[in-house]
């Protein structure tokens, strides 16, 4: 992104580290000053499945010390490799499982983080239908507006969509 003021650099070191962790490399470009930035990443991809117990309950706060990690995303199983993930390395971590639940959790919990996943499924009824109307949700925000986001997301299609965006300011 491009801003006038730089961010706390949280949202790359923690996608750094997710990266790492599942075997894979990122990569950062720049023209310069001013230009914005291209993060790319690589990682394997196996038919290897998390086998662990899940043991992970929506809306209930994990961790006692650091920066609240909010994380959007209907899997479950994701959400707690996540969860387990973020509180080993000293973050508080809280879970919603659908875009309005993440908006209501965003609005009461103040989080420190997003981490949201783009295709999340919703009830008819929903106000929020997906990641992306989250997103926008909470960048039309005044309060929120600042929030650093990482999107998750195996659409590619849907990548090139958000980065054209322009409050993300992606150069390609």
């Amino acid at each position: 992104t491009m801003r006038k003021y730089g961010g706390t650099g949280l949202g790359l070191a923690i996608t750094k580290s997710l990266v790492e962790l599942m075997g894979g490399v990122i990569e950062l470009y720049s023209e310069g000053e001013g230009k914005g930035t291209t993060v790319t990443f690589t990682i394997p991809l196996s038919e290897i499945s998390y086998e662990g117990k899940v043991e992970i309950e929506q809306g209930r706060i994990y961790g006692e010390n650091g920066l609240l990690t909010l994380v959007v995303d209907d899997d479950a199983r994701f959400a707690d490799f996540l969860k387990t993930f973020l509180v080993k390395n000293n973050f508080k971590f809280i879970w919603a499982n659908n875009a309005d639940d993440g908006w209501s959790y965003i609005q009461k919990y103040k989080p420190d983080i997003l981490i949201v996943d783009y295709a999340i499924p919703h009830k008819a009824s929903a106000e929020l239908k997906n990641g992306f109307d989250l997103i926008l949700k909470v960048h039309d925000s005044p309060e929120f507006k600042n929030l650093p986001i990482i999107i998750l997301t195996g659409h590619s299609q849907k990548v090139r969509e958000l980065l054209k965006l322009s409050f993300i300011n992606f150069q390609p």
